[in-house]
């Protein structure tokens, strides 16, 4: 082999274990940023049961969504999903064959007055006046679902009740920097698809490109203030009594 040929094996060699390397790295910083997140302590802030979860799985999805989650002997399962947020809405779906259509879906939002809200929706289509508020299959408790700002992240929890353990569901995630109009929701600017497995914690075969959580947070987050810049508030929230969860005032 001569000199060139070497130097080029070793070229290569080098790229690749550099490319290994800085995998690794980024690998660890995802680790220890989930870790970080995952670490909020959601009693000072969240009600019962939102803020008290036994057994709580904590698991990022996608993009800077999160998921935490606790499922009780008797069914009931627990849910709280965090994002990076300054306006607009944020949604969690269940469907059963991972299609949009079809599927319900828990949306929350805070108003430009200041007034979190929280619906259930049931997809009939793919405009916006097929997807109908206050409609859909999941099988919610009584406890009253909740939206709620703390610093740059919103929270939005609810409840259900299944008459068997929850394994592995089709979880549809989506977000838009645009508030709904009387109750009737804008255009998503992203969205996703997970299958999700509640009995292990884990989520796979994203119908999306799997999207590096770390780098995909920082892009959220700079679009969305990016767009948002002008219309940036900061919330004082407490307990709202007509139904929509948390109400949410501008200072």
């Amino acid at each position: 082999m001569d000199g060139i040929s070497r130097l080029l094996v070793l070229s290569i060699f080098f790229v690749i274990l550099f490319g290994f390397q800085r995998e690794n790295m980024v690998t660890m910083a995802i680790d220890e940023d989930a870790k970080a997140l995952c670490s909020v302590n959601l009693a000072e802030f969240l009600p019962p049961p939102y803020g008290g979860l036994e057994n709580m799985v904590c698991q990022p999805v996608w993009n800077s969504f999160l998921l935490r989650y606790s499922e009780s002997k008797d069914n009931v399962v627990t849910i709280v999903l965090s994002t990076i947020y300054t306006m607009g809405w944020i949604g969690m779906g269940f469907s059963l064959d991972g299609m949009m259509i079809n599927s319900s879906c828990m949306v929350g939002w805070v108003t430009p007055a200041g007034h979190g809200k929280i619906k259930q929706y049931y997809v009939e289509g793919f405009t916006p006046s097929k997807i109908i508020p206050d409609k859909g299959e999941l099988p919610l408790t009584s406890v009253p679902p909740i939206i709620y700002i703390q610093g740059a992240t919103v929270y939005l929890a609810f409840q259900l009740k299944y008459p068997t353990p929850l394994k592995t569901q089709p979880i549809l995630l989506a977000f838009s920097t645009k508030s709904p109009q009387h109750h009737h929701l804008t255009v998503h600017e992203d969205k996703t698809t997970i299958r999700f497995d509640f009995s292990s914690g884990t989520s796979f075969a994203a119908t999306d490109t799997p999207t590096n959580y770390m780098s995909s947070k920082k892009t959220h987050a700079a679009t969305s203030y990016s767009r948002t810049s002008r219309h940036r508030h900061s919330y004082s929230c407490a307990q709202y009594s007509s139904g929509f969860g948390i109400l949410c005032k501008t200072r």
